[in-house]
């Protein structure tokens, strides 16, 4: 596995890569901390099986630079603009998190750039449970070691998993001009609110959108919520192919790392 940096729509990006094959695209999710670190021990099982694993810091994330715009729209055409970067006619893409909401828009506008989705952990784009809403990824206050591991509890099934190399680095990239990238993006996502909504919600565009996709999230994530969200998805939409794993909350590529890494390859190389 390689650290590499490129350019991209002016952006000093750093991201992760091994492998030739076809080329897929980590995308980490919008918590404070998240970096392209999380799919560090899943890219070489990937490109040992013949992929083309690609792991980049957003904009605002990592050691990548802040970008001016902190929208989720921005964040949205930068995929595509990283894979102009980075030479990348078309791509696998997974999408962790919230990211989830970044990330559908932008293939569903490039339906040519890309060869399928995978929404990992991804619960906004799954239909709604009444009266529930998403958690919030923004931290107001800088965050302490101690916030940080109850962050890390809250998304790791497997304690043990939360070694003091994981939480130190994850402390250290939830810091500094990572911090104030997050106060940013608070600021942008609040800025949004009460924009003109309606029609076709995402969660359903995507389901129907005609490209290969795969669900896979943790039969505990979110105290089942996403479960009972999953049930939702398959009710009015039997075709679509979701995986909930057991014993696994939100980070599915930590958690449950052994199964992350055969469901993405058997889906890519179908």
């Amino acid at each position: 596995m390689v650290e590499k940096y490129v350019t991209a729509d002016g952006i000093k990006t750093r991201y992760l890569e091994e492998g030739s094959g076809p080329p897929v695209i980590l995308l980490h999710g919008n918590s404070l901390g998240s970096s392209a670190e999380v799919y560090e021990k899943n890219i070489p099982v990937l490109a040992r099986a013949g992929l083309h694993p690609i792991a980049y810091d957003s904009p605002g994330y990592g050691f990548s630079d802040n970008p001016k715009d902190f929208s989720d729209a921005y964040r949205g055409r930068f995929i595509v603009k990283l894979m102009d970067a980075l030479g990348i006619q078309k791509a696998w893409i997974v999408a962790h998190s919230a990211i989830g909401r970044v990330a559908a828009p932008a293939v569903l506008d490039n339906l040519a750039r890309f060869e399928g989705f995978v929404a990992l952990a991804a619960s906004p784009i799954l239909p709604p449970l009444p009266g529930a809403g998403e958690r919030p990824e923004a931290e107001n206050t800088p965050p302490t070691i101690e916030s940080t591991r109850k962050r890390l509890e809250a998304d790791l099934y497997n304690h043990t998993l939360i070694t003091s190399e994981r939480l130190q680095r994850r402390h250290l990239l939830s810091s500094g001009k990572n911090f104030e990238a997050g106060l940013e993006r608070a600021k942008a996502a609040e800025a949004q609110k009460g924009a003109p909504g309606g029609g076709v919600p995402l969660w359903k565009r995507l389901a129907d959108a005609p490209i290969p996709k795969l669900y896979l999230f943790g039969k505990e994530d979110r105290g089942g919520s996403s479960a009972k969200r999953c049930a939702l998805l398959a009710e009015s939409h039997p075709h679509l192919k979701i995986h909930l794993i057991d014993h696994c909350c939100h980070l599915v590529m930590i958690d449950a790392e052994e199964e992350f890494n055969k469901r993405v390859i058997e889906f890519v190389k179908v």
